[in-house]
């Protein structure tokens, strides 16, 4: 369970735990947010069920029907009815959060362990621990994002049986300093590996080609990013969307080298990789990021400001290329660096890339350390 949608990383993660456990077990999929069908954090099988809180109030109430199917119609919009549970009239009408809290606990009763997927600050994960607490269930929280702060409250529930997911060694030692939680690292893997792992890791072109993949968001650094390319020879293939993407789409009109693919869907995701040699990731702070692993996957040289992950991930491998999103003379030192490296060596980088993910990151290596936390839970 957690704040899950339609698309994101978190949802794509979901989605990978999913599969690594739907073997062994049953699966209800619970989301604080309302979502569709059409989330890829969704799986098809027999012993796999998803609802949330919105949608269980929605179905089981006539008045709030009635009530979100009419603020929608008004405001014209195009979300799923559920969108619409919190308006004026079912506030004053309805105890909305004591009604969720109601279908929360009824979902946690039913069930042998709770996995949380989200941040500490996300709605409904105190809650959870406390409901955990009174039907002895135990809780296993993947941590989403980086770890900045948590709610006080968290901490009077910390002698039930739980444990904590972080994605990278920043974010285990931040947590060491915040808490005495059990916690323990599990990165990332790819929800495309078999497409990504067969993309050739040979050069596309005599010119070395350059990609940025994911949010149009200023804590992605893109902007920086935009403005270190401009006037520039190289070429910057551009996918994904976000707040800025009149921004992002601008520069690509006035830079004849820049290609922007817009928005691609996971099944899409080989086109972009495809497509480049270099993958950049620009951000300020991250996690992760997903798309660091699947560039490894892929075959794929990394150029990273030292944020989330990156820096365990990389550390095994020659693939040096750091540099500081504030300093553009960084960034265009470490371009520079790497077409100064013959073809040969670039191949080798990449190879060693797609290695070492397949040894520590692949999909069987992840999922089997999400069945060996959730079997040490539950024994």
């Amino acid at each position: 369970m957690g704040p899950i949608s339609d698309f994101g990383g978190r949802e794509v993660e979901v989605q990978l735990i999913s599969k690594a456990l739907i073997e062994e077990y049953d699966i209800d999929l619970i989301s604080t947010l309302p979502f569709t069908y059409k989330s890829v954090a969704l799986l098809s099988s027999a012993n796999y069920s998803w609802n949330s809180l919105q949608g269980l109030l929605y179905k089981n109430s006539i008045i709030l029907r009635i009530s979100s199917l009419l603020t929608k119609f008004f405001n014209r919009r195009k979300e799923v009815p559920e969108s619409f549970i919190n308006n004026v009239l079912t506030y004053q009408l309805v105890d909305l959060d004591k009604k969720m809290k109601s279908y929360l606990e009824q979902a946690i009763a039913s069930c042998d362990i709770v996995l949380f997927c989200g941040e500490f600050t996300s709605k409904w994960l105190i809650e959870s621990f406390e409901i955990c607490q009174k039907y002895h269930k135990p809780i296993l929280v993947r941590t989403t994002g980086q770890i900045k702060k948590i709610p006080e409250s968290l901490f009077e529930n910390l002698h039930i049986q739980h444990h904590i997911l972080v994605h990278s060694v920043g974010n285990f030692k931040r947590l060491k300093t915040m808490s005495n939680f059990n916690q323990s690292i599990i990165d990332q893997t790819s929800i495309v590996e078999p497409a990504l792992l067969t993309i050739p890791t040979k050069l596309n072109n005599k010119t070395i080609s350059y990609g940025y993949i994911g949010r149009f968001g200023k804590e992605k650094g893109i902007e920086d990013l935009l403005k270190f390319m401009d006037g520039s020879h190289r070429k910057l293939v551009i996918a994904g969307s976000g707040p800025l993407h009149k921004e992002v789409e601008s520069h690509c009109k006035q830079n004849e080298n820049f290609t922007n693919l817009g928005e691609l869907s996971l099944e899409e995701l080989h086109l972009f990789f495809n497509k480049i040699d270099v993958l950049i990731i620009s951000s300020f702070e991250e996690a992760g990021p997903l798309v660091g692993i699947e560039a490894m996957a892929a075959g794929k040289l990394i150029v990273s400001t030292r944020v989330g992950a990156m820096p365990d991930r990389l550390k095994d491998v020659r693939n040096s290329f750091w540099f500081d999103i504030k300093k553009e003379q960084s960034f265009l030192d470490v371009l520079e660096k790497i077409e100064g490296m013959d073809r040969n060596t670039l191949h080798e980088l990449k190879e060693e890339n797609r290695k070492h993910y397949i040894k520590k990151y692949s999909f069987n290596v992840i999922a089997s350390q999400y069945q060996e936390q959730i079997k040490n839970l539950i024994n």
